[in-house]
């Protein structure tokens, strides 16, 4: 196996992307109370690569790209749905202990 080369199409290295990538960089950022432009760090990070990717510094050939693959919606957005998501299950964690003293 030494020296061989083995060639992946975008959509692979996408899917491993949004698959196992993304979700490591995201753990356990719900629970945090993050400012504006660290979110928008995150988008930075998603764009930089897609440039990388496909070999282009036009960010409106970039977001064509991700809706094109489905990464049209912001990292910024899926955190901010993810934070809400935990403040209602911590809510209901709290409530049902509070119940039980």
């Amino acid at each position: 196996m030494r020296g061989t080369v083995i060639a992946v199409t975008e959509e692979v290295v996408l899917h491993l992307i949004s698959t196992k990538c993304i979700p490591i960089l995201l753990y356990g950022l719900e629970s945090f109370s993050l400012c504006h432009y660290q979110l928008k760090s995150f988008d930075f990070v998603i764009n930089r690569f897609f440039m990388k990717l496909f070999k282009t510094s036009d960010i409106h050939v970039v977001a064509e790209y991700q809706e094109l693959f489905g990464f049209d919606l912001p990292i910024v957005c899926s955190l901010l749905v993810a934070g809400r998501n935990f403040l209602k299950n911590l809510n209901i964690i709290v409530s049902h202990y509070l119940v039980r003293v």
